[in-house]
């Protein structure tokens, strides 16, 4: 059923889609996206030759500063916060060339900016069901809950109720994570699931809701 109990695992990412799972990509725009999808896909294939965690080669934060305020030469590396001169040292060239990539990008190529969702007041309590839910696939899958949906995505399915064509641009809700956890979230958000504790499997679960049983 819903990705909170189906063991299947999420289709890999390509690195090129990776800037999605950089924290505050949403506020960029345009170029800065453009320039924030190439370093993010160097920090990925960096990490996967070194097998080690992405953000052990640089953190979100200076991702989307270089995004922000790009540098052209390996002395303005240094002077970014959050670098180390080692760090510049092993992959100073790969990011300069990351960064004259992104602003190299042809406008008609580059990422679109997620779309401002407004909707109603969400009914008390929704969005909580729907963090709850985002967090128990998140510890299982051993990524960040960000990752999966960010605040603003929950914010908007609990607005909507889980319908309507105003989500169709919300990440959550499309490619991977709709499968790892969209459809369960937007099942809870139009009352077609519950969310409960289970004490014997000591987690947290989706149940189909009895229509004649509900209030």
């Amino acid at each position: 059923m819903r990705a909170l109990e189906d063991p299947e695992r999420y289709t890999p990412v390509p690195p090129e889609e990776r800037y999605q799972w950089v924290k505050g990509w949403q506020r960029l725009g345009g170029r800065e996206l453009a320039v924030l999808r190439e370093l993010a896909a160097w920090r990925e294939r960096a990490a996967e030759r070194a097998d080690i965690r992405p953000n052990f080669v640089a953190n979100d934060i200076v991702l989307t500063s270089l995004a922000a305020r790009p540098v052209e030469t390996m002395e303005e590396l240094r002077h970014v916060r959050g670098l180390a001169s080692g760090a510049v040292d092993r992959h100073g060239r790969a990011i300069l060339a990351a960064i004259r990539a992104g602003i190299a990008c042809p406008s008609e190529r580059w990422p679109e900016r997620p779309p401002r969702v407004r909707g109603k007041t969400p009914p008390p309590g929704l969005a909580a069901l729907l963090r709850a839910a985002v967090q128990a696939v998140a510890e299982r899958e051993d990524i960040a809950p960000e990752v999966i949906a960010s605040g603003r995505e929950i914010e908007a399915l609990a607005s909507h109720g889980g319908q309507g064509e105003a989500l169709d641009g919300l990440g959550v809700v499309r490619g991977w994570r709709r499968r790892l956890v969209g459809e369960t979230l937007l099942a809870i958000a139009r009352g077609e699931l519950a969310i409960a504790y289970d004490p014997e499997r000591r987690e947290v679960v989706a149940r189909g809701i009895n229509p004649s049983t509900s209030p």
